[in-house]
């Protein structure tokens, strides 16, 4: 979602991509809560936090025929398609920022360093689940946070400009 506000001033409309936005998010909350209430109700809250992928282990609990059972590769297949599309809006929308910041039309000077630095960046930030663990008990959570936030502040940002900008042309008049 916050990366949705940073390509919110390249829009034509604003206010039917929002209610399209608001739309899809309120079917994704959802998606989200049916996935979750069965992990809840079956492991419990305790045992759900602690198990790596809740959602293999809930297929693998469920032994009622062989078609549940063959599931796993089908969810798979969509966590790593989920995984694609949402690495290639990020990359997009870093690439965006930067050509504006560097004043350039085109982003393709930008979009190989980008995926290199992410690949780069996630092989070697964290080797292990239980390194992840611990930085994510320690400080680097507020600081992703904190990061969340930063989309926003870009669009408060564009927000003022432009209307600065308007302000001034109708004081010059």
């Amino acid at each position: 979602m916050s990366f949705a506000l940073l390509i919110f001033p390249y829009l034509s409309s604003p206010g039917k991509t929002f209610r399209s936005l608001f739309a899809s998010m309120s079917v994704a909350a959802a998606v989200v809560l049916v996935h979750i209430v069965p992990l809840l109700l079956i492991f419990g809250p305790e045992l759900s936090s602690n198990l790596n992928y809740p959602e293999l282990e809930l297929l693998r609990f469920m032994r009622s025929g062989s078609f549940l059972e063959t599931l796993d590769p089908a969810l798979i297949a969509l966590w790593l398609i989920s995984i694609f599309v949402k690495l290639g809006f990020i990359v997009f929308v870093i690439s965006l920022i930067l050509a504006r910041s560097f004043r350039l039309t085109d982003t393709k000077p930008f979009v190989f360093p980008i995926t290199v630095f992410i690949a780069v960046g996630s092989l070697a930030i964290v080797k292990s689940n239980t390194q992840f663990r611990s930085m994510m008990g320690g400080g680097l959570l507020t600081v992703f946070w904190i990061s969340e936030l930063i989309p926003v502040v870009y669009y408060l940002v564009d927000t003022i400009r432009r209307n600065w900008g308007q302000e001034k042309e109708a004081s010059s008049e």
